[in-house]
């Protein structure tokens, strides 16, 4: 499973879309960011964090095309299958890794926005933040195994 782990972080490196994301992912959580810099105060930084909440679920049809779509379309997915007989292993490592991409698109997506309302006010929340994203985690698992599912369906 290590070599195959190699083999898809090389793919992350060096598929566009996942950099067109994390781009993305930066310049919402920094725009947003920026926008409230006039008013720094704890309701502002809770307002931030709802708005991030709006986009990042976006971000979650990335990590289920690289690692499921692709393999599927390119049939790739049959040279991992001949070379390891269980299948379900398969599926399980390509969820978790999918998943584990997912969560931190969203751990990025909010330090990073609460980083730049830090540089732009000099107030810092960054407790309000993580006890956020904490309490929002079982939401974004749910909309990951959804899409995985659906990518699974879908294919």
């Amino acid at each position: 499973m290590i070599s195959y782990l190699k083999a898809d972080l090389f793919r992350i490196r060096q598929e566009r879309l996942a950099l067109f994301s994390c781009m993305l992912l930066v310049v919402i959580a920094v725009g947003v960011a920026y926008s409230f810099r006039k008013t720094p105060n704890q309701v502002i930084m809770i307002q931030i964090i709802n708005i991030i909440t709006d986009f990042v679920t976006l971000f979650f049809l990335t990590p289920a095309r690289i690692f499921f779509s692709d393999d599927y379309n390119y049939r790739t997915i049959n040279n991992v299958v001949v070379k390891q007989q269980n299948r379900t292993l398969i599926i399980i490592y390509k969820l978790l890794v999918s998943f584990g991409l997912s969560l931190l698109f969203i751990s990025l997506t909010y330090l990073l926005s609460a980083l730049a309302f830090h540089l732009f006010t000099g107030q810092a929340y960054y407790g309000i933040v993580i006890d956020r994203m904490i309490k929002q985690l079982p939401f974004y698992i749910a909309i990951i195994a959804l899409c995985q599912f659906l990518f699974n369906i879908l294919r």
